[in-house]
């Protein structure tokens, strides 16, 4: 009997470490043959020195777009055209081409496409070549590396499966699809045959399962390592004589430079929060509003699912034109931007300058904002599903798995946008049966795991093997596998199920 073959993706930061965890259990469930693409040469060296799990195949993939050759625009244009791909669109995705990563280096096109057409080379060879039967991945999409991998896989028939969160505290769906489409057929199936309880979820419910409380776990984990200002000399002395990867997002990353981007990132950081104190309101009107909650951004959520609506000013402006006359837009910066620095203060400037719409501060809670407005806009986040247990109209803007239910409306002409704000203030019915058969369509897919918590685990393997021996990291993993195991015991079975 042939083995399955799997590749396991070990992606930069807690992935490499996951991942492996996972792999580990899984070689215990079933006959495989295991293959390794690894983005760092001391996660490479890790995994080339361990002795738990044998890869027929380590890669370091990152040394494949080292040539920084002119691209093959030949090569790229048949690719995209034999496999309906949009290699822009996926250029887009990633934060490092983008306008705010600048300060470093300004990727020029030709360089972008020299790593696209390498990369996108090097990984349709080995598909073609090993033809695993699934790769183990994170989400597609959090670094262009692994959208391209995850586009060219789709094309050649293999599964990329990757837990997805479903907006529910430590509830995830292994899928092969960044938008859940498989709890349609669930969804459908139970709406078709429904069971003779039909039980009734409301506030107290989601109270219980809010995936904020997980996810900031992560967040927090991830900010330490981005923002904690007292040790940054000392980080960047070491590099001075650990020269860095040339992987692309190191280009042009000198020591001074990367102490001026902390320093202006530190003065950027305290300016625009004050701003904020100063100017975003920190109470909830009394009149009828409309709730926009802004999403994260750079962030995969949107710049990878929802490409074509990146620019949250263009929604505000938008919605502000289609609301009735008695109403105002409350748009609500979110917490999470933090880490980011918040945004310009000519965005917040330019949202503060409409008459009908009111910046309110990232403290308030969004729970409060859901309670008493008339009407919840967004893009594609989990406030959407957090409104329906409110029993709340929800208008998105793009494709997210809760649309299924009929109290979602989602806009795919912005000249449709003034009709559905209006027929969801004056026509809207709440259909408590659609919710149950949506949150059972989850229940029954998910697994219940504290992944984020996990990540900020795997996070410090990762940080100790930065700075580390491969001794001490062994030493680390095994405290982290080892007090996680059954959990990796949970969905490496998912993973072997799903086959």
């Amino acid at each position: 009997m042939v083995n399955k073959k799997v590749l396991v993706w070990m992606h930069n930061g807690p992935y490499p470490y996951f991942h492996f965890s996972i792999a580990l259990e899984l070689s215990k469930l079933n006959d495989y043959d295991f293959y390794g693409f690894v983005e760092t040469k001391r996660d490479m060296e890790f995994f080339e020195n361990q002795q738990k799990l044998k890869f027929k195949e380590l890669h370091y993939f990152s040394e494949k777009y080292f040539d920084e050759s002119a691209p093959d625009m030949d090569y790229l244009s048949n690719l995209e055209k034999k496999y309906n791909l949009n290699f822009w669109s996926l250029i887009y995705s990633e934060r490092w081409f983008t306008e705010e990563r600048f300060f470093f280096h300004k990727f020029s096109s030709n360089e972008i496409l020299n790593i696209v057409e390498k990369l996108s080379r090097f990984y349709l060879n080995f598909l073609e070549r090993i033809k695993p039967d699934f790769i183990l991945m994170q989400p597609a999409g959090e670094s262009i590396t692994n959208f391209i991998l995850y586009h060219i896989a789709k094309s050649v028939g293999v599964k990329t499966l990757m837990f997805m969160d479903t907006h529910l505290k430590n509830s995830f769906i292994l899928s092969d699809d960044l938008f859940l489409n498989e709890l349609k057929n669930e969804f459908d199936k139970i709406k078709l045959n429904p069971p003779k309880k039909i039980i009734s979820y409301d506030r107290d419910f989601f109270d219980n399962r809010d995936l904020l409380q997980s996810s900031q776990i992560l967040a927090s984990a991830q900010s330490k390592n981005t923002i904690k200002y007292k040790k940054i000399f000392q980080r960047y002395l070491k590099q001075i004589f650990n020269s860095k990867e040339p992987l692309f997002y190191n280009r042009g990353k000198t020591f001074f430079k990367m102490i001026k981007w902390r320093i202006l990132s530190s003065y950027q950081l305290k300016k625009r929060e004050q701003f904020l104190n100063n100017f975003a309101s920190k109470s909830i009107p009394k009149n009828k509003f409309i709730y926009y909650p802004l999403a994260v951004q750079p962030e995969s959520s949107t710049s990878v699912r929802a490409p074509f609506h990146l620019n949250q000013l263009s929604i505000i402006q938008n919605i502000a034109k289609s609301m009735p006359v008695d109403y105002i837009l409350c748009v609500k910066e979110h917490p999470g931007q933090k880490p980011k620095f918040w945004r310009p203060i000519n965005f917040y400037e330019s949202i503060l300058s409409l008459p009908n719409v009111k910046l309110i501060h990232p403290a308030v809670k969004s729970f409060d904002l859901i309670t008493k407005c008339d009407l919840v806009t967004l893009i594609n986040a989990s406030t959407g599903l957090e409104a329906l247990f409110f029993k709340k109209p929800v208008i998105v803007f793009a494709d997210v798995f809760y649309s299924l239910v009929s109290m979602v409306k989602k806009i795919s002409d912005f000249n449709d946008l003034t009709k559905s704000i209006h027929d969801s203030l004056n026509n809207f019915s709440f259909n408590s049966n659609e919710l149950s058969f949506l949150i059972n369509s989850i229940e029954n897919k998910q697994t219940l795991i504290p992944y984020f918590s996990i990540l900020s685990e795997a996070l410090r393997v990762s940080s100790k093997r930065i700075h580390h021996t491969i001794l001490e990291t062994e030493e680390e993993f095994e405290i982290f596998f080892n007090k996680n195991q059954k959990f990796f015991q949970l969905m490496a079975k998912k993973y072997d199920d799903f086959l």
